[in-house]
């Protein structure tokens, strides 16, 4: 159970790689022109939740046993990166 709580905190912090990309890339787009940065925007978050759907399928055809487990760090651990990546960049533009 161990090793799918660390995998499960490691595809997180995978995941929140292409989310940071977008939030970082939409912070130097001209406000005025920001209509055409939605597109690439909504796909990286489309990719990371892609990220976080692939581990939970791919923990189901290992371990399947461990899934519950495993689909709640998950969740967790994203949600925890997301909420403190939103501090982070907040605190900085202060």
């Amino acid at each position: 159970m161990v090793i799918a709580v660390i995998a499960a905190l490691l595809v997180s912090i995978l995941s929140l790689v292409p989310f940071w990309v977008a939030v970082k890339r939409v912070r130097l787009i001209n406000e005025t022109a920001s209509a055409g940065v939605l597109g690439p925007f909504l796909l990286t978050i489309a990719i990371s939740f892609l990220i976080l759907l692939a581990g939970i399928v791919l923990c189901k055809l290992i371990a399947a046993d461990y899934q519950v487990v495993y689909s709640l760090t998950e969740l967790i651990a994203f949600t925890v990166g997301v909420v403190v990546m939103g501090l982070l960049i907040k605190q900085r533009q202060k």
